[in-house]
């Protein structure tokens, strides 16, 4: 039984962890929801991300005119951030962005 509960509190100690390697990318748009682009914008910082070994992709979601990628475990913040600034300069040069480790609502309006 101890045993049991023990191993309970300790994945859920390890989950609270796993929300501190988070990186947020909020995009703002002037569409409501997202396109084609995006989902290439997803797909390509997915494979930089994860093909370094640096994170794991979590998801996406959009509305409210902000457009969001979240990955977990990432392994060095500030290594993904300068790739995902890279890429968005890059790609994407004409876009508001804000990398955060954190989920905001920047650019979300009614």
């Amino acid at each position: 039984m101890f045993g049991f509960l023990s191993k309970l509190f300790s994945s859920n100690h390890a989950a609270d962890e796993n929300e501190d390697n988070q990186l947020w990318l909020m995009v703002k748009e002037d569409e409501f929801f997202r396109d084609d682009a995006h989902l290439k914008m997803v797909d390509d910082l997915t494979e930089l991300i994860e093909g370094s070994g640096l994170g794991e992709l979590d998801g996406h979601s959009s509305g409210a005119y902000q457009f969001e990628i979240n990955f977990y475990d990432v392994s060095n913040f500030e290594k993904v951030k300068a790739i995902v600034v890279k890429y968005m300069a890059s790609n994407f040069d004409n876009l508001v962005f804000s990398v955060s480790k954190e989920y905001e609502t920047f650019y979300e309006k009614a």
